[in-house]
């Protein structure tokens, strides 16, 4: 056998060393595609794609071998989760990351490569590239940052660039990774109902950021204004309003259901910013919180929370009676809303017409409710204040204080009473009163609404002629309102005495025109008694009733008077005696007639 030289043997050493250390870094030089250190691109790149898993959920696992290869699609593997920050550092060859995960000692900023964050990319998310790395290197890749609602986050690892391929027979300059974080995402739902319990579909709802200290919570504010949220929850039924567009707004839907998913950990408000048709809004901050923990604990039920009905159209009502002959009282009635105790201004403003003198010592205010007894109101507890217009002392304004919206909560309408005289000489016709209600909600709406009542002014026209049909003036009449002072003062005359005209309505002389018109008055019956009349004729010594219906044109009910002229009867004691006597008798009777003229100046004999 022949013997091997010293030389030789030191060189076979040397060939099995280089092949052992081949195979360790996985490369056998045995094949003949063996990639060495010409093949390989100068950089290379590590993509990092991003899982998110419910830590809850069962994503079925994927066929991922993290062996550095592309996975073309991971969407059974979870969703990619954007927002998580990645350093990458360089580290010696043999580093391996302890078990504990601490890498304090080598994750120093003298050591720092790059850091980047998951993103978008070419429609997959949670994707972060690392490229232009130096080959024959390994590198520490460290989650340094990520969302709230990450409650796992993936430990720290190593990448060595180049990377030996999954069959052992080549390298990959570009490696792939799909490290998963845990997450947890929550659920809040409300339930919207009125004030009687029922479901209030169409009130939306924002979400708010919030901060939580202890059991208190407080809106987080920029420029004075609440801040919506920002990461991608989902509300069960979106805001369909142009004004409150965007994930972080949901509605109410048909059971008056108000629902927000996918939200991440961390502390939060609902707060309604606009409510249902005909409800008052509500912007109470409903604060919760989606903490780490299991599904169950990650879902929120707020109480059920209630709108009041607003006041709405003819929520103010007027109406008006007559009372007497120049007696009009007036009611104001208002709908007291569910939540009157927080409302900000809660007021009736009446301007009195003119036609007629309010009596502002009759003003009584109360709160009634059907089946209950009526609440009177007073200025002196402060329930409310009375102010009279100082340019127009028919106006007046009746506004509940503090306390008093306080204490007719629970009431359903508030009501005004107040009094009034038709003035002497008013204007005849219509008489329009209008009144309104002003409000002003907690949340600062406005509303106002007015109600308008209706009264007429009448008056008695008197017409004074003889049997040609001549005026007559200076002919003197009153007008009374009850039967028996009007047939006093007939007796006073015919006694010769002088007549007490004091309980007298109206009294007045007939003018030029033969006319007198004596108002103003309610509609109603009335008693009319000539006192004086006119010089040569004879005076009607009896009552004139007369009836004003309602309905006379031109506001005026007409009365015609007949009056005849003195004469002297001749005493003959024979048959002609007899003939003037009954001739007399006969013209004494036509004097007395008396003719009332409707509104169709339809004449009735006295």
């Amino acid at each position: 056998m022949k013997k091997l030289s010293w030389k030789k043997v030191g060189c076979l050493l040397l060939a099995l060393l280089m092949a052992a250390t081949m195979l360790a870094t996985g490369v056998v030089a045995a094949y003949d595609n063996v990639y060495n250190s010409d093949n390989l691109p100068e950089t290379g790149s590590i993509t990092i794609t991003k899982l998110d898993r419910d830590e809850n959920s069962s994503y079925p696992d994927p066929a991922l071998k993290n062996d550095g290869t592309k996975v073309e699609n991971i969407t059974s593997a979870g969703k990619g989760l954007n927002g998580v920050t990645f350093t990458i550092y360089k580290v010696d060859p043999n580093y391996t990351v302890p078990e504990n995960g601490d890498v304090s000692n080598v994750a120093i900023e003298a050591n720092k490569v790059d850091e980047g964050t998951t993103a978008t990319v070419e429609g997959q998310d949670g994707v972060l590239v690392f490229d232009g790395l130096g080959m024959y290197q390994r590198y520490l890749i460290v989650e340094t940052d990520a969302p709230a609602y990450v409650t796992t986050s993936t430990a720290p690892f190593c990448v060595d660039l180049p990377m030996t391929n999954s069959t052992g027979d080549g390298w990959m300059a570009d490696v792939y990774v799909y490290p998963k974080n845990y997450t947890t995402r929550g659920t809040v739902t409300l339930n919207k109902v009125g004030e009687d319990d029922e479901a209030l579909p169409g009130a939306i709802f924002g979400l708010y950021q919030a901060t939580k200290s202890g059991d208190d919570y407080t809106l987080v504010m920029q420029d004075n204004n609440p801040v919506l949220v920002t990461e991608a929850v989902i509300p069960a039924t979106a805001s369909t309003d142009e004004n409150y567009t965007g994930n972080a707004y949901a509605m109410s839907d048909s059971d008056g259901l108000v629902k927000f998913t996918n939200i991440p950990v961390g502390a939060y408000a609902l707060i309604e910013v606009k409510a249902p048709s005909g409800y008052a809004l509500d912007k109470t901050p409903h604060f919760f919180s989606i903490a780490k923990g299991s599904q169950m604990d990650a879902v929120v039920n707020l109480s059920k929370v209630v709108n009041y009905e607003t006041l709405s159209d003819n929520a103010i009502v007027k109406k008006v009676n007559t009372d007497g002959a120049t007696g009009v009282n007036w009611t104001v009635k208002t709908d007291l809303p569910a939540n009157i105790e927080t409302y900000q201004k809660y007021e009736i403003v009446d301007p009195v017409p003119n036609q007629v003198t309010l009596d502002s010592t009759s003003i009584l205010v109360k709160a009634t409710k059907e089946g209950t007894d009526a609440l009177t109101l007073k200025i002196e507890n402060r329930d409310y204040t009375l102010t009279i217009d100082t340019t127009n002392s028919n106006k007046f304004t009746v506004a509940l204080t503090e306390d008093g919206m306080k204490k007719v909560a629970g009431y359903d309408a508030l009501e005004i009473t107040f009094d009034s005289t038709i003035k002497k000489g008013a204007t005849l016709g219509v008489v329009t009163n209008t009144a309104t209600l002003n409000a002003v909600a907690e949340e600062g709406e406005e509303f106002t609404d007015n109600a308008t009542a209706t009264t007429t002014i009448y008056g008695v026209e008197i017409n004074k002629v003889n049997f040609k049909g001549e005026l007559l003036a200076n002919a003197e009449f009153a007008l009374f309102t009850s039967k028996n002072d009007a047939e006093a003062v007939v007796s006073a005359i015919k006694e010769g005495t002088e007549p007490d005209l004091d309980a007298a309505l109206y009294t007045g002389t007939t003018t030029a025109d033969a006319k007198l018109l004596l108002s103003a008055m309610n509609a109603g019956t009335y008693y009319l008694v000539e006192t004086k009349a006119p010089a040569g004729y004879k005076q009607l010594n009896r009552v004139v009733e007369v009836t004003i219906e309602g309905n006379e044109e031109g506001y005026t009910a007409e009365v015609t008077i007949l009056n005849t002229a003195n004469v002297s009867l001749p005493i003959t004691g024979g048959i002609g005696t007899l003939i003037f006597t009954f001739s007399g008798i006969a013209l004494m009777g036509a004097a007395a007639l008396l003719y009332i003229r409707s509104r169709k100046k339809k004449a009735t004999e006295a």
